[in-house]
């Protein structure tokens, strides 16, 4: 017995030499995607909301994965050293700044510019952003136009991460891969709904786009439009896309279509508001995929938070899921998973009639990244030079 003992030590104490002997392996680690993160700085004045952000984004999720981030601004000055140098030793992927020259970020020669000027009047009741000139500007540009940019090139998938917001969750899968693996086209985290009264040339000029197709439309069309419009999009704000898409033939002829209206300046159209269009009439819903569980907030109320106290506790969320807008009346994503025939998460509740229309309400909160008023335009020379010299005004035409 005694022997037997002996043999075993003498086996264990050689096997466990030869483990701390031989060289460890270290894991494999897997390329990463060619995908980058992207911010729009609508002014340097946002800076610590910037960077409250992009700390938030690389603690919960980037930090593994270590992708590039890129901002980009339309500004007469550059960045400050310093905003740089923190934005830079935040990101753990490389930070580059790009400042746009693109033709895209400019009024159409076509628009008439008393009705622009009309426009530009209108009352901040109707919108949270009607007033603000650059907005206009933004969103046209984060339609089409910022894929363009000779550093967006370099890349085939982005996630779009508006300044203001924040992941309250830690993100356990790296979505880029996720994309590429899986061929997927579109991902994105909420589905807001959009006002008929500032939207109100959309819907006739995407609908005589329809009758020009001369294929059957996709399975995504009956969430944004049947028989009329839903008033359902997609949120751009953490949109995850294969760019390829953006700089598609189908697209830029969809976008060119819509934008000879001047929606973008004479309403109050957003770059979700079309992009969401374009993703119906394109892209299959295989190929479509919904970012649960991240816990995102931003300007505009659209907070998410995970309903499972399970997948809360696991993704360490730091959200209160009282508020969560994703399955909310306002929201339309219960109608996305209706029409595409996906299953609620465990903890939402089953979906009534009434939530398949779900309806819109102004949100209420302060646009941090919005804060200019008109006095701006009237002060900054270079603003006015580069924008507001292009309409003929007698004197005073923003109050």
């Amino acid at each position: 017995m005694l022997k037997r003992k002996r043999f075993l030590v003498v086996i264990l104490v050689f096997l466990l030499a030869f483990w701390f002997c031989i060289p460890q392996l270290e894991p494999v680690e897997q390329p990463r995607v060619s995908a980058t993160f992207y911010t729009y700085v609508p002014n340097i004045d946002v800076a610590q909301s910037l960077l409250r952000t992009v700390h938030s984004v690389e603690s919960s999720f980037n930090k593994k994965y270590k992708y590039d981030w890129v901002f980009a601004y339309y500004a007469d000055h550059e960045m400050s050293p310093e905003l740089r140098a923190r934005l830079q030793k935040l990101c753990s992927g490389q930070a580059y700044f790009e400042q746009i020259s693109s033709p895209h970020y400019d009024v159409p020669k076509s628009i008439e510019e008393e009705k622009l000027h009309k426009a530009l009047r209108q009352s901040a009741a109707a919108s949270p952003c009607s007033r603000f000139f650059q907005y206009k500007l933004k969103n046209r540009f984060q339609t089409y136009g910022f894929q363009f940019l000779p550093i967006m090139r370099n890349y085939r998938y982005y996630c779009n991460v508006e300044v203001g917001s924040q992941l309250a969750c830690d993100l356990k899968e790296d979505f880029f891969r996720h994309m590429h693996l899986h061929q997927l086209v579109y991902g994105f985290a909420s589905a807001p709904v959009e006002s008929k009264t500032l939207t109100k040339s959309l819907v006739p000029a995407f609908e005589e786009f329809l009758g020009l197709l001369p294929y059957n439309e996709t399975d995504v069309l009956p969430f944004v439009y049947e028989n009329q419009y839903t008033q359902c999009n997609f949120d751009s704000n953490f949109e995850v896309v294969d760019l390829e898409f953006f700089r598609s033939r189908d697209y830029e002829r969809f976008f060119h279509y819509l934008d000879n209206t001047n929606g973008f300046f004479l309403e109050r159209w957003t770059d979700y508001n079309v992009k969401t269009l374009a993703v119906a009439l394109f892209v299959p819903a295989s190929k479509i995929f919904w970012l649960p569980n991240i816990g995102l907030s931003g300007l505009l109320n659209r907070n998410t938070c995970p309903l499972d106290k399970n997948v809360r506790v696991r993704n360490r969320c730091a959200c209160d899921p009282a508020k969560d807008f994703a399955f909310s009346s306002q929201s339309g994503l219960r109608r996305l998973f209706h029409v595409l025939n996906w299953d609620l998460p465990e903890s939402v509740p089953p979906t009534t009639k009434n939530e398949l229309t779900p309806k819109f309400r102004m949100p209420v909160n302060k646009l941090e990244a919005y804060p200019w008023t008109f006095e701006y335009m009237k002060t900054d020379r270079w603003f006015r030079e580069q924008f507001m010299g292009k309409l003929k005004r007698k004197t005073d035409t923003t109050s």
